[in-house]
This record gives structure tokens, C-alpha cells and sequence, in this order.
């Protein structure tokens, strides 16, 4: 993604100790093989790393 839209910080209390942010954004390049993704990232505070995956919204 070159400029993916990102939400806010979503920080979950202590005893979690994870931090979420949603993308959105296109991947690709040429107008046949751009595809739009939605994308959670959560990020581990304990340990540093973090972990990305694809969701889809319900219904879609």
C-alpha cells in the first residue's frame, strides 16, 4: 500500500497489552490488478512484535 488510510490507535488496557490500528488501502499496480484490502495490525506491547492480517467486514 503507498498511502493506506489508518484509524486511530485502539489501546487495550493492561492485562491484554495490545494495541490495534485498521488500514485501508489499495494494492497493485495497472488498473486490472488494484484491490482493495482491509487490513488489522496488533501490536504486542510485552514482546515488540506485531501482526498483520486481511479481515472482511460482516456481510461483505
Amino acid at each position: 500500500m503507498d498511502t493506506p488510510e489508518a484509524s486511530a490507535p485502539v489501546v487495550f488496557d493492561d492485562s491484554v497489552g495490545k494495541i490495534g490500528v485498521l488500514l485501508r488501502g489499495s494494492i497493485g499496480k495497472g488498473k486490472s490488478k488494484i484491490q482493495n484490502v482491509n487490513l488489522i495490525c496488533l501490536y504486542d506491547k510485552k514482546t515488540g512484535k506485531a501482526s498483520i492480517e486481511e479481515f472482511r467486514w460482516l456481510g461483505r
